[in-house]
C-alpha cells in the first residue's frame, strides 16, 4: 500500500514537471491539480527556484519566488570616524522588505541618528543600503540583512571591522580585528610601511607580530609625510 502511494506521488511530480510556464507563473491544468490532490499532495510544492502555490479561488497553481539575498559583502573594513556603507541585493516576489540587524539586534534608523537605510529597486531586484556615520570601534562585528516576502525569508551576514588609527609626529598605532583564518590558525602578522612615493622593496617591516595581539606601533616616521601600510596574516598554509 505504501509503495502504491509513493508511485501515485511520483506520477504527481511528473505531471507538475509538464507545467506551462509564463514568466514567474506556472499554469497547471485542472486534471493535473485534481490528480495531485488525489495523490496526497498539499496545496504547495517546491520546484527548482520557485514555490508553486494554489491561489485562493483559482483552479490553477502558480509559482512564486521566495525572498532571497543574491549579493552582499562577506567582510568589509572601515576606519573609525569615517562613513561606511554596506549594501545587499534581494530578489523574489514583491513586495520585499529588507531588515538590518547587528548581532540579532534590529537596527531602527529612527532611534539612532548614526544609521540611515535607503532602498531602491533596479529591474526585478531590491537593493538596501545601510549607512553608518560616523563609525566607532563598537561597530566592529557581524551585521545581517534579512529579505522577507510572503513566501519566505533569507539573510546575508557581513563582518565589519573598524580600524583605529592613532597618529603622532613620528609614530602610528594600529589596531585591528582578526578575520577569517582560512581554517588554519593564524601564527603571526607581518606589517609593512613605506613612504607613499617609495617602493615596497624598501618598506619598513615588522615581522611575526603575535596572533594574540591586535595592535602594533610603527616608529621612525617623518612629519608631514604620507605613508602606505599593509599587513599580512600568516598560517601554516601561507599568507
Amino acid at each position: 500500500m505504501a509503495m502504491e502511494r509513493e508511485e501515485e506521488k511520483e506520477r504527481g511530480r511528473e505531471r507538475l514537471s509538464d507545467a506551462s510556464w509564463h514568466g514567474n507563473l506556472a499554469r497547471i491544468s485542472q486534471n493535473s491539480l485534481q490528480a495531485g490532490r488525489e495523490a496526497g499532495w498539499s496545496a504547495s510544492w517546491l520546484l527548482p527556484s520557485a514555490l508553486v502555490v494554489l491561489k485562493q479561488g483559482s483552479p490553477n497553481l502558480y509559482s512564486v519566488i521566495p525572498a532571497m539575498i543574491t549579493s552582499y559583502p562577506n567582510t568589509t573594513l572601515a576606519t573609525q570616524g569615517s562613513e561606511k556603507r554596506m549594501s545587499c541585493t534581494a530578489h523574489g516576489e514583491k513586495p520585499i522588505m529588507v531588515r538590518w540587524e547587528k548581532e540579532d539586534r534590529i537596527i531602527n534608523p529612527e532611534s539612532s541618528h548614526r544609521y540611515v537605510v535607503t532602498v531602491k529597486e533596479v529591474a526585478d531586484e531590491v537593493i538596501s543600503t545601510l549607512q553608518i556615520r560616523p563609525t566607532v570601534r563598537e561597530d566592529s562585528g557581524f551585521f545581517s540583512c534579512h529579505a522577507i516576502n510572503s513566501y519566505g525569508e533569507d539573510r546575508g551576514i557581513i563582518q565589519l571591522t573598524v580600524e583605529i588609527r592613532e597618529v603622532k609626529d613620528r609614530t602610528i598605532a594600529l589596531r585591528w580585528t582578526m578575520g577569517f583564518d582560512g581554517n588554519s590558525p593564524i601564527t603571526g602578522f607581518d606589517i609593512e610601511c613605506k613612504n607613499k612615493s617609495g617602493s615596497w622593496e624598501t618598506a619598513q617591516r615588522t615581522k611575526d607580530v603575535s596572533p594574540q595581539l591586535n595592535q602594533a606601533t610603527i616608529i621612525d616616521l617623518h612629519p608631514s609625510s604620507t605613508y602606505s601600510i599593509r599587513m599580512f596574516a600568516k598560517n601554516h598554509i601561507g599568507k
